[in-house]
């Protein structure tokens, strides 16, 4: 009974400040979105920090799933896909962080298409 009720009240606050921040919003004028130099390099640290931490913490996981004779084969396909996923980030992600043109049109969509 205690967690339902729990539940209840937790749904109940998110809709109600969920709806209360886009009332707000509404309410100011609309700014045109500007890069800060700041915010981007957090990112791109924060990037570069987690690119770092993929490969020992995954590919040490993974390795200690299988047998002993196959630890080099995940610990190359763990540095290789990232390597992938760095290049990938590099030639989309980006763009889809920073980019407002996508969600310009007001579809909330708009920044998969």
């Amino acid at each position: 009974m205690r967690r339902k009720s729990l539940k209840y009240i937790s749904a109940f606050l998110l809709m109600f400040f969920g709806g209360f921040a886009s009332a707000m919003a509404q309410g100011q004028a609309a700014k045109a979105p500007t890069l800060d130099s700041g915010n981007t390099a957090w990112i791109i640290m924060a990037t570069i920090l987690v690119m770092m931490m993929t490969i020992p913490g995954l590919a040490l996981f993974y390795g200690g799933l299988v047998r002993r004779k196959n630890i080099l084969s995940i610990l190359t396909q763990c540095v290789v896909l990232t390597g992938v996923i760095s290049v990938v980030w590099i030639a989309f992600g980006y763009s889809w962080v920073f980019d407002t043109s996508f969600t310009a049109s007001g579809n909330p969509l708009g920044f998969i298409n």
